[in-house]
């Protein structure tokens, strides 16, 4: 119980002003039945602003670029530099798995250390319909760059 004084109006007469005591109801806090639905409706906010970053994180702007599809018996260049140091040609119809990181820059000049990646940079791009290169995408390393 709370009780509060207050002071009475004042009154054109000479008695000075009395303190009034006024006394209030109790004050009553939530049950826990109510705590247990606020939780609840607080937590499904939430959940709610999650999926909705996720689902707007998810459908960004996509990058679609031309990748072709390679034929399942290609074979497949784990480490460009072992070709680029030993000085070996990549084989024919070779296939490179995209890992996080690499640029069609990096992949050209471990391919070809000592020379000028430039030119090889433009035939990985040629034979990939371009430069853009997502990890785990299949980026062909030679073959006919003209069948499209």
């Amino acid at each position: 119980m709370v009780a509060i004084a207050t002071a009475e109006p004042r009154i054109a007469t000479r008695f000075p002003r009395r303190p009034v005591l006024v006394v209030l109801p109790p004050v009553t806090r939530p049950g826990a039945r109510v705590y247990r639905r606020r939780r609840l409706a607080v937590l499904a906010a939430a959940v709610g602003v999650a999926l909705l970053a996720a689902l707007l994180l998810s459908s960004g702007p996509s990058t679609t670029t031309d990748v072709r599809v390679t034929p399942t018996d290609a074979p497949i260049v784990r480490e460009p530099s072992v070709y680029g140091a030993s000085g070996e040609s990549v084989p024919d119809r070779a296939v490179y798995v995209v890992q996080p990181g690499d640029t069609v820059w990096s992949i050209a000049h471990d391919l070809d250390p000592s020379g000028d990646a430039r030119a090889m940079v433009d035939r990985i791009v040629a034979l990939n319909g371009g430069a853009a290169l997502e990890p785990g995408q299949r980026l062909r390393l030679s073959g006919d760059d003209t069948d499209h």
